[in-house]
């Protein structure tokens, strides 16, 4: 699908099992422009510090505004310094990242020329995570900038200290409401159908909750003797895979993630993941 209103991806060369092909940041142009001026532009997720990433999101035009989807540092870490550079503000839900220490909030809307960005605290993969509904005025219809809550072809991750599966699962009912919308997503590429991905993530995650709970009592029925950092282990091993018997920790976060949901509903006979 090709990215609608003139937006432009700036696409960091940070390339990894976490982040995809990348950080996607995304650049909207202020139209109208004045005679003579340069572009201003809309900047979403800055992303690493990383020269070349850099130079070209200067090259981009004149930021009049930053947005941070959440504060992760592939997607905020340059954002400070750009706002110094440029004297733009940084819109983001965590205060300590935002322009004078306030944070956005559910319903906002925040207008640059023909440009309006409706806020949507989507929280799940953390709980400062937002997505960005974007209404050009230019007739093509909105999009919406889906950071990491939803990506592009693949699923995201859920982890301490603040993600929560229980609140991601409200946020993509949430999200099924967008029917036939465009997603921006901070990693991997462009979304047709924001309400039709968002379902099929949902049930993507609710089979894994499913296998998840299925190890886990496997795990306590074959093995009562293993402590619980063993079970957690076994169940990332067995349900995502692993690399010559080497399962990476992230994997184990996820797995942590998932029985902290069963726990809650009373489904792991253990407190704490």
């Amino acid at each position: 699908m090709r990215i609608p209103g003139g937006i432009e991806l700036l696409l960091a060369d940070n390339p990894s099992f976490m982040t995809l092909t990348g950080t996607n940041t995304w650049v909207v142009p202020i139209e109208p422009v004045s005679r003579g001026s340069a572009q201003g532009v809309v900047v979403i997720d800055p992303g690493p510090s990383l020269p070349d990433h850099i130079a070209r999101i200067r090259e981009a035009g004149r930021i009049e505004a930053i947005f941070l989807t959440h504060h992760h540092a592939d997607h905020s870490e340059i954002a400070a310094a750009l706002a110094e550079e440029f004297r733009a503000p940084v819109f983001a839900h965590r205060p300590e990242l935002a322009t004078n220490g306030v944070g956005v909030s559910e319903g906002e809307r925040h207008q640059f020329g023909r440009l309006s960005f409706d806020v949507l605290h989507t929280p799940g993969h953390t709980h400062d995570s937002i997505c960005l509904l974007l209404d050009t005025g230019l007739g093509h219809g909105p999009v919406l900038f889906t950071g990491d809550t939803l990506l592009g072809g693949s699923t995201t991750m859920i982890s301490r200290p603040d993600g929560s599966l229980a609140e991601y699962f409200e946020t993509l009912d949430r999200l099924a409401q967008f029917t036939g919308v465009p997603g921006l997503p901070g990693h991997g590429m462009v979304i047709d159908d924001v309400a039709g991905w968002a379902m099929e993530v949902r049930m993507r995650r609710e089979n894994r909750v499913a296998l998840v709970l299925e190890e886990w009592r496997t795990s306590v029925s074959d093995r009562p003797e293993a402590d619980q950092a063993q079970r957690v282990t076994a169940i990332a091993a067995a349900v995502y895979g692993g690399d010559d018997g080497v399962v990476p920790e992230y994997f184990e976060r996820m797995v942590r993630a998932h029985l902290r949901y069963l726990s809650s509903r009373g489904m792991t006979g253990a407190e704490e993941f």
